[in-house]
């Protein structure tokens, strides 16, 4: 009789666990990562604790860089690295010499490279940016392992592979600003669930591309990687702890009455995340979305604190944030000659050919304008020539920098437009210089001069946000609230 195959078993219920940079950086906030673990775990499930570089080193590498590009060594910027995680790691109480030994030396093959070049590849720069997330992974498998975990380091090199780049793909492109798919991976699931130890080690930000090479998710890379990781091993849920207990209503280090967002919708949250709100990179969402996946946003301040949970939820009609973004571009095309027809396609043919995204588009038969953003990818600064002279070939094109946005979001927002139309209208004329409602009427967005942002911002929160446009049963409390409760326990702790 034929021997019976074994039947594949279930997959495993992973967690996956995100501390961005200041909860690694600081060694009071280690004892909140181990309890993280140690609560996945008493719930059955396993835990993949994916960190960020200490907060400040992505920084500091990025001024390496730039000093080695001038014709400088780096050297005391090096020795302050060094200090930085041989001071975390005394604080620990692991070996920084034996843990970081590797990373050091591979530093020093880079930089030994670099020295012989004139400026430094993009490839080169990854593989510099990828060892801070190294180096403070390194440190934090130590410690859980110090603590009685069985911790085990991997690197994330191993279990993400990018997209092949797009046709054209510049080498920054292609190296500084990578991407993963996010299908569920059976194979790394195996991979995964083979590894006996408790809890799995691995960082953000970082992956390789299909020769082997280092490649960079880009800034916020560390959540995308840890939501990529999530919906190829199909987790239960995904966590992601900061210096912020969640989304608020506003930016709470500049509106401290912001208050708390306990519960969005992906589409709102992904709004927010597009139109300003830095807690959360919006491209963590698009992977935990389209695998069903439950993002639940922490504070590694207090960890009894509801934080933000992100879900396939329908929110109540009503505002729920209002966002700020800077460093943006306005570029006006003023059609010449010719008929009008084709002119938005052919303006959206130059941005293509540059690689740049077209946002906030308003047109007219005559005049076509829209935005980007500056910030979204490395080098676009250096594009906006090339796209000014081919934009010249369907008219006059001006470029306006200093640019920022103030977007009002929520659901339905349609229904609120006489309340939006007599708050636009109490704007001064020159602060007001485009204006956009989106076409799934989750956002309503004001061009502004950035001097004027933070301004129209503060005030747009005061009158907008009022008792009767508030869905009070997801809204918590606010940032002063919360700080002031946080005070009340360190004082009694002492």
């Amino acid at each position: 009789m034929p021997a019976m195959e074994d039947p594949e078993l279930p997959p495993a219920a992973w967690t996956v666990l995100k501390f961005g940079g200041s909860s690694v950086a600081d060694p009071a906030h280690w004892p909140t990562i181990e309890r993280a673990v140690r609560d996945v775990i008493a719930r059955g499930e396993r835990p993949i604790l994916v960190c960020s570089a200490l907060a400040g080193v992505s920084d500091d590498l990025e001024q390496l860089l730039a000093e080695l590009d001038n014709g400088g060594s780096g050297e005391e910027r090096i020795a302050r690295l060094r200090r930085r995680h041989e001071k975390l790691a005394a604080a620990l109480e692991v070996d920084a010499d034996q843990l970081l030994e590797g990373c050091r030396r591979e530093l020093d093959e880079l930089l030994l490279s670099a020295h012989h070049l004139p400026r430094l590849p993009a490839a080169l720069r990854a593989q510099i940016m990828a060892l801070g997330e190294l180096m403070s992974t390194k440190l934090g498998a130590a410690w859980l392992r110090k603590r009685g975990l069985s911790a085990e380091w991997r690197d994330a090199r191993e279990l993400l592979v990018a997209r092949p780049p797009l046709p054209g793909a510049s080498a920054q492109q292609q190296y500084l600003s990578a991407s993963c798919p996010y299908d569920s991976d059976r194979t790394l699931q195996r991979q995964l669930e083979g590894i006996r130890a408790e809890v799995v080690v691995t960082q953000g930000f970082i992956a390789r591309n299909s020769e082997g090479f280092t490649v960079l998710l880009g800034r916020g890379g560390s959540d995308t990687a840890a939501a990529v990781l999530a919906a190829k091993l199909q987790a239960k849920g995904l966590e992601i702890w900061s210096d912020v207990p969640g989304i608020f209503s506003a930016n709470p280090h500049r509106i401290p009455d912001a208050r708390l967002l306990e519960e969005l919708s992906y589409e709102e949250a992904e709004t927010l995340a597009a139109l300003g709100a830095r807690v959360l990179h919006r491209g963590s969402l698009e992977p935990v979305r389209t695998a069903g996946i439950p993002l639940q946003l922490r504070w590694t301040h207090d960890a009894s604190v509801r934080g933000t949970r992100i879900g396939a939820v329908e929110t109540d009609p009503g505002f729920c944030g209002i966002s700020s973004r800077h460093h943006l571009c306005l570029i006006t095309v003023e059609r010449s000659t010719g008929a009008a027809v084709g002119f938005l396609a052919g303006v959206a043919s130059c941005f293509q050919e540059e690689a740049l995204s077209m946002e906030l588009v308003a047109s007219s038969p005559t005049r076509i304008r829209t935005v980007i953003d500056l910030s979204r990818a490395p080098g676009i600064v250096d594009r906006l020539p090339s796209l000014t002279k081919s934009l010249g070939d369907y008219g006059r094109a001006r470029i306006d920098r200093a640019i920022a946005s103030v977007s009002l979001v929520g659901r339905d927002l349609k229904s609120r437009l006489p309340r939006i139309a007599r708050w636009v209208a109490s704007l001064e004329d020159d602060e007001l210089l485009m204006i956009d409602q989106a076409a799934n009427d989750l956002s309503f967005t004001m061009l502004v001069p950035a001097e004027r942002a933070d301004s129209i911002l503060e005030r747009a929160h005061a009158d907008v946000f009022e008792e009767g446009d508030l869905c009070a049963d997801r809204f918590g409390p606010t940032w002063r609230e919360l700080n002031n409760r946080q005070s009340r326990q360190l004082q009694a702790a002492s």
